[in-house]
């Protein structure tokens, strides 16, 4: 067993003994969100997971899926929210994945405290993790891509809930979705019949007598 596997099945059995009993949906009194975001082909994008809450959290865990076909997930780090617990030193228990049995995708799970006395305070928009994404390079402009919620990644899972005082809860969920840019037009420089924007020269001349002598044969 790999340790990665050791430390989820420790993360859950941290997880099972905070909750005491399955997670619940009923009266969430939090929401996770994973924002919106956008690039061209080729670009790194952030995306930050934030929680609203009216209780005080105990830990919180959460997959968040994706298409690898127009994503690749580099990194995740931890958000402000969570680096703040117990008082600035950071939670207790940490673990993240970028590549998960089950992905394309990733997750984190974290216990604030193991005594389940420090917790994440009640408010909105704190960010619990940032993930850090590639666009493919040969995305489409003008598409969207999802960033879903999901249940089904690592081994064993890692189910997305948060922890309050009266136990697990399945909070609220939005997902999230990064737009792929158009790269911008290339630049009109007269003269520069070839349409490869470098210096204007011989090559410029020899597409511009082909255009004219044989059409729709060479050249733009």
């Amino acid at each position: 067993m790999t340790l990665s596997k050791i430390y989820t099945r420790v993360f859950i059995t941290l997880f099972v003994a905070a909750v005491g009993f399955a997670p619940s949906t009923a009266d969430a009194q939090a929401t996770l969100t994973a924002a919106n975001g956008s690039g061209e082909p080729g670009d790194m994008v952030s995306i930050d997971i934030t929680v609203d809450t009216l209780d005080e959290l105990r830990g919180v865990s959460l997959g968040l899926a994706h298409d690898g076909a127009v994503l690749t997930l580099d990194t995740i780090d931890q958000g402000q929210a969570v680096l703040d617990v117990n008082g600035g030193a950071g939670p207790d228990y940490f673990q993240l994945s970028t590549d998960p049995a089950g992905g394309p995708g990733g997750y984190i799970a974290a216990v604030f405290d193991f005594e389940l006395v420090g917790t994440l305070p009640i408010g909105d928009d704190q960010v619990v993790a940032t993930f850090n994404y590639t666009i493919d390079a040969a995305a489409v402009g003008g598409t969207t891509t999802a960033l879903d919620f999901s249940d089904t990644l690592g081994d064993p899972v890692v189910l997305t809930l948060v922890v309050v005082d009266t136990g697990g809860v399945v909070p609220t969920l939005v997902s999230g979705e990064v737009s792929i840019l158009a790269p911008p037009p290339m630049p009109f420089r007269r003269g520069d019949v070839d349409g490869d924007t470098a210096l204007i020269g011989i090559v410029d001349a020899v597409a511009l007598l082909c255009s004219s002598f044989l059409p729709g044969e060479c050249g733009p």
